[in-house]
């Protein structure tokens, strides 16, 4: 299965703080050198844990932590995993799979999303985001500009790489459900009232487990269906993942 859990970087539920740490994720954790970051560590990796444990419905081993994110393998699984925060939320996601990508942002976000779409998205990505003729409210226009913002983020997630390298090429379906192969790249996007999420798998993997199981553990544990839903062909995709 394919899970995507979520909850406050403000205030986690009483079970994500009593998630204990390894030794070595508690001295990365105090030599985190400001507060908005002592938080965001200690949360995003409780929530793994958590998330993983319970997924895996037995204890864990301490996760290995790489530059370009967490790895976990015990002998006996070997799960692709992502993780992410925003200025709110914190993001996990696992997968039986292969290897998965997550993003979250704020549904808030205050940034001048506008001048960033114009200066880094390509012109596909801008037409649909705007939509034909630019008939697209200021909400719904905001709320594209975030599934594509976090699609390709999740996009460089699942492939390691800096969200720099990706915010323009490869060039994103947004009408994921023509044309699309068995290899290809599924992006599928979490709306909330309070959070925008994504998740990006191979498409194999999609058609093994078609849906993401998505809690939000600062609210209620329920399933949402994918807002909005894209695909990379894999002739546009990275193939080194060093």
């Amino acid at each position: 299965m394919d899970v995507l859990v979520l909850c406050s970087l403000e205030s986690p539920p009483e079970v994500i703080r009593q998630t204990p740490l390894s030794k070595d994720e508690t001295t990365v954790l105090k030599q985190c050198e400001s507060i908005k970051r002592h938080r965001e560590v200690s949360v995003s990796r409780r929530l793994m844990r958590y998330a993983l444990q319970k997924h895996m419905q037995r204890s864990v081993r301490p996760l290995s932590w790489h530059r370009n994110g967490p790895r976990y393998q015990d002998g006996k699984s070997s799960l692709g995993l992502s993780i992410a925060h925003s200025k709110h939320f914190a993001a996990v996601a696992l997968s039986d799979f292969g290897e998965i990508g997550v993003d979250v942002e704020c549904a808030d976000v205050s940034v001048s999303w506008r001048k960033i779409m114009l200066n880094v998205f390509n012109e596909s990505d801008i037409n649909w985001i705007i939509g034909q003729n630019g008939e697209s409210s200021d909400v719904e226009t905001k709320q594209r500009f975030l599934a594509i913002w976090t699609a390709r983020e999740a996009y460089s997630k699942f492939y390691r790489r800096s969200i720099f390298n990706c915010l323009y090429h490869p060039r994103l379906n947004h009408a994921c459900n023509t044309g699309v192969h068995n290899n290809d790249l599924n992006i599928d996007v979490m709306v909330d009232s309070a959070w925008v999420s994504a998740v990006c798998r191979r498409k194999s993997a999609v058609r093994m487990e078609s849906r993401i199981a998505c809690y939000d553990l600062s609210f209620d544990d329920i399933s949402r269906q994918p807002g909005f839903v894209f695909s990379i062909k894999d002739d546009d995709a990275f193939y080194n993942t060093d």
